[in-house]
């Protein structure tokens, strides 16, 4: 299946920022699936960039910017990372989220510091409603 140029050039740019932190994501198209994975589309007006599951959307948004849909991509990415490497290196006493914000802001800081300081943005306000839990 031949691909919109403008769907391979965001692709290839994305494989080249997730190789910046060792994330290999193969041979991923991006089209439409119903099983939670994102996929994104191009018409006149940006990109679209969906994530759906069981037919109900998780989450959409359209009409973004080349960096706006790179960011949402490389962000699935790095917090998939994010959570495994939570997972190998549990501290039972302690929040998950801890370890996982911070491997992803890690990784997307190495990425690109200006997604880096917008994914810090985003978790902080994650924790002014929910706080950190240590047991």
């Amino acid at each position: 299946m031949r691909q919109a140029p403008e769907r391979y050039e965001i692709i290839q740019k994305l494989k080249l920022h997730l190789e910046k932190v060792g994330i290999d994501i193969g041979e991923t198209e991006f089209l439409q699936n119903d099983f939670a994975e994102p996929y994104f589309d191009v018409d006149e007006f940006g990109f679209n960039y969906y994530i759906k599951d069981r037919d109900k959307f998780i989450k959409y948004a359209q009409n973004l910017s080349e960096d706006e849909i790179l960011y949402l991509l490389v962000k699935n990415f790095v917090e998939s990372e994010a959570v495994e490497y939570e997972f190998k290196n549990r501290v039972d006493e302690k929040d998950f989220r801890r370890l996982y914000f911070d491997r992803a802001m890690y990784l997307m800081e190495k990425i690109d510091s200006k997604w880096g300081k917008k994914l810090r943005k985003e978790f902080d306000i994650v924790l002014r409603n929910n706080p950190f839990r240590d047991i």
